[in-house]
């Protein structure tokens, strides 16, 4: 009877000891299937901050572009407005020249004219 006692007895153990280490194993792979999420969060946040940190950056260098060519047009602008104004500078005064070199021409001409009527006249010219 103390025999079959003890047999129940470390059965029942031996019972109580497999349902323990299945409780342990268990809980072992929770904690292992926690961790692995815990992992799998991180490293999709840092794959997000990467991309938006990229995101930004592109959107930074497209702004800089745009704003260096936008200075570019400007200073084009300005440049072919001074040679327009120059290009008219010169054109005035070369017109202002010519104006002046005809009206000397003319008084010139006129001023041998009035002298050769004078002459003719017999009158000394004094012009």
């Amino acid at each position: 009877m103390i025999n079959i006692m003890i047999i129940i007895l470390i059965f029942f153990l031996l019972l109580l000891l497999m349902i323990i280490m299945i409780i342990i194993i268990i809980i072992i792979i929770i904690i292992i299937i926690i961790i692995i999420i815990i992992i799998i969060i991180i490293i999709i946040i840092i794959i997000i901050i990467i991309i938006i940190i990229i995101i930004i950056i592109i959107i930074i260098i497209i702004i800089i572009i745009i704003i260096i060519i936008i200075i570019i047009i400007i200073i084009i602008i300005i440049i072919i407005i001074i040679i327009i104004i120059i290009i008219i500078i010169i054109i005035i005064i070369i017109i202002i020249i010519i104006n002046t070199m005809f009206i000397l021409i003319i008084i010139i001409i006129h001023r041998n004219h009035v002298k050769k009527a004078f002459e003719v006249a017999g009158l000394r010219a004094s012009v």
